[in-house]
């Protein structure tokens, strides 16, 4: 009996846990069949489930009357709507009423018999809409169906029919409703039209939003002369693809087409009388940042950098071609800039002035800047279609990187002589112009300017630069100053004070103290003698003479031969003891080796620049016994490697001082490099 007991109580444990443990419901309902609540009013309706513990959701069949949150029905308008509750394969209905009276509760059932009202769009698309339904109501029998008719911007919208094709037109006073019911409307578009401000400049279309991928501009609208396209007019227009501008206009404004992504070509019209097209035009960007202050005089603008693409994008990429006329006299900073699909063939010939970056990665090839005065920074910065450039001898300044990554550049900067000619226009330099490869230049008699910053890299703080002649222009930061390292050479004392006037004037002091006279020394008695050969001195002042090169000459006895001494002494050269210092490369017999075996350095010597004395292959004995201080030098102004290599067995050169000064050379150039382990004295 004891055991039937537990048997039994153990069967109703496991069929209670089963049923109250179970997700599903078995059995569902609401406790009422007709549920009212306002509108704005939330409620949780009582649901009869069991086991208790059973999932369950809600929803609504219309979910613009009411809405449904977790377990919470909200009313969103007046109407009927099923309420509808669900746990695994079980659900239940009920009526939900969202009513507007003051107490829900007093609504009652509706005699007569509800029908929903569906209310459609026949061409959604075109307005910007996903799909054609825009709202079902609920009316009640024999009452009248309105709706106002829906509004977009650009289009007209026609009245209520009961067909798709929207041919029956439905009349609301005539047709009280009898059943369920669909209606529809159509969108038709406007015509599209242009807006004019008081100067007479076009600022963009009346709707934007319509299709208008090929746009012919007015010549004049409502009688009023169109002079232009006025700033931002058509900025971020991504449908536009085509643009006629009528021949009479004769300004672009900034940004006017700026970010078109969709934008492929542009027409002018013949014997246009377009002057200007306005900063960024039809660039990178239509959002001009401001601080509310304009300044049209500030020259400095975007001096430092070039713009940024926005999240790496290039909105005007798309833009192939543009008819420039010949009659533009003004084209704004980076008004082209980054149109990287674009081919212009030339510049127009009344332009005077390249602003920044106005045609930045564009595919312009062969420009004349015939009428040309001024290029400013990154003018034309990897346009790699730019290969040659013309009749540039107008042209009086060039800003920086104007002209880096353009085909002319690319061909020039790694081949020897390693500078980039721009026509008459020196560029820049390879960065290792300078200490690494050689830094002595003689300009060509074609240059008439150096640009901005041409040799201002960390190399070229030794660098020797020939003036031909007088009248070249120089930019700004085109060499580095406040060093003794750069050298402008010119060949007579006339020259060299027009230069130094020149740079006074314009506000580049700094230059005045770079530039000096060449002086050339030559010593051709004895081939056997002291100094045979051609020697040459820069003359900063009558105190302050460099000694720039050591140049070997032939054999008076064998002139087929070149000839270099045994022995050169600079104090015993002419100006000698006004020597303070011996340039890059001076002492250089390249792979001739030369005859050379003692150099005697002048007593008033303080500086040695790098590789001063090189490839000299029998070159045993630096003297500096004259010099009166210990001079500056750097790591490799004298270079080991190459002296004393052609002597058999090789002979290690040495720096001989005074013996009362060794202690001092040591001390100073011990950091530099091995001159100090060559050092001895008498």
């Amino acid at each position: 009996m004891k055991l039937k007991t537990l048997v039994f109580c153990a069967i109703i444990i496991i069929l209670t846990v089963a049923l109250y443990g179970c997700s599903e419901a078995t059995s569902l309902s609401f406790a009422e069949n007709r549920i009212v609540i306002g509108v704005g009013e939330e409620i949780t309706p009582q649901i009869n489930i069991f086991p208790k513990n059973s999932e369950y959701t809600l929803s609504v069949s219309n979910s613009t009357i009411a809405q449904v949150t977790d377990k919470t029905v909200k009313g969103l308008k007046t109407g009927i709507t099923d309420l509808i509750v669900t746990s695994g394969n079980k659900t239940a209905k009920a009526t939900l009423i969202v009513s507007d009276v003051t107490t829900p509760g007093d609504v009652v059932s509706p005699e007569k018999t509800p029908y929903y009202v569906t209310f459609r769009i026949v061409n959604p698309s075109d307005v910007g809409l996903e799909n054609n339904l825009l709202e079902t109501q609920v009316y009640y029998e024999n009452e009248t169906v309105y709706r106002s008719l829906p509004a977009y911007t650009g289009f007209t919208v026609s009245g209520w029919y009961t067909d798709p094709q929207c041919t029956i037109q439905f009349s609301e006073s005539q047709n009280p409703v009898k059943g369920n019911l669909d209606l529809y409307c159509r969108a038709y578009m406007a015509e599209n039209s242009f807006l004019i401000d008081n100067d007479g400049l076009l600022t963009g279309l009346v709707f934007k939003n319509l299709p208008h991928d090929s746009l012919t501009l007015p010549e004049n609208i409502n009688g009023k002369e169109v002079k232009g396209i006025a700033a931002n007019a058509f900025s971020n227009d991504t449908l536009v693809k085509e643009v006629f501008i009528p021949a009479c206009y004769e300004s672009i404004g900034d940004f006017a087409f700026a970010g078109c992504t969709s934008l492929v070509k542009v027409e002018i019209e013949e014997n246009s009388r377009l002057l200007s097209i306005g900063k960024f035009a039809f660039s990178v960007t239509g959002e001009e940042e401001s601080d509310g202050t304009e300044d049209e005089d500030d020259e400095d603008e975007n001096t430092d950098e070039t713009p940024s693409l926005v999240s790496g994008e290039n909105p005007c990429k798309n833009l192939k071609e543009i008819n420039l006329p010949d009659s533009v006299g003004s084209i704004g900073a980076f008004a082209f800039a980054y149109c990287s699909s674009l081919k212009l063939n030339g510049i127009p010939s009344a332009l005077t002035k390249i602003e920044y970056g106005a045609f930045t990665e564009t595919l312009i090839t062969d420009v004349n800047f015939e009428s040309v005065t001024e290029i400013q920074a990154f003018a034309f910065l990897n346009c790699t279609d730019l290969l040659t450039v013309r009749n540039t001898q107008n042209v009086t300044s060039c800003g920086v990187d104007a002209f880096t990554g353009t085909a002319l550049y690319k061909g020039q900067i790694n081949q020897s002589p390693y500078i980039v000619y721009a026509d008459t226009i020196l560029f820049t330099c390879n960065t290792g112009y300078g200490k690494l490869l050689g830094g002595k230049l003689a300009l060509p008699e074609r240059v008439t300017l150096i640009a901005d910053g041409a040799f201002n890299g960390e190399n070229q703080s030794e660098l020797t630069i020939y003036f031909p002649k007088a009248g070249v222009k120089i930019g700004d930061g085109a060499f580095i100053t406040g060093g003794k390292g750069v050298c402008l050479v010119t060949n007579d004392e006339i020259t060299c004070n027009s230069y130094k006037d020149e740079a006074v004037f314009n506000d580049n002091a700094a230059y005045a103290d770079l530039f000096c006279v060449k002086i050339t020394i030559r010593v051709d008695e004895d081939e056997n003698g002291v100094n045979f050969g051609e020697h040459t001195l820069l003359k900063f002042s009558a105190t302050d003479y460099r000694y720039d090169k050591f140049t070997v000459i032939k054999s008076i006895s064998s002139p087929e031969k070149l000839k270099s001494p045994k022995i050169i002494s600079l104090s015993a050269l002419p100006y000698g003891e006004y020597i303070t210092r011996i340039n890059t490369r001076a002492v250089n017999l390249g792979e001739y080796g030369g005859n050379l075996e003692t150099l005697i350095l002048p007593r008033r010597l303080n500086s040695v620049a790098v590789l001063s004395v090189i490839n000299c292959g029998l070159l045993t004995k630096i003297d500096m016994t004259a010099c009166t201080t210990v001079p500056d030098i750097v790591i490799n102004s004298f270079q080991f490697s190459s002296l004393g290599d052609k002597t058999n067995p090789r002979t290690e050169t040495k720096i001989y001082v005074k013996a009362a000064d060794l202690e001092a050379y040591q001390t100073k150039w011990k950091d530099k490099g091995r001159a100090s382990q060559h050092l001895t004295s008498e």
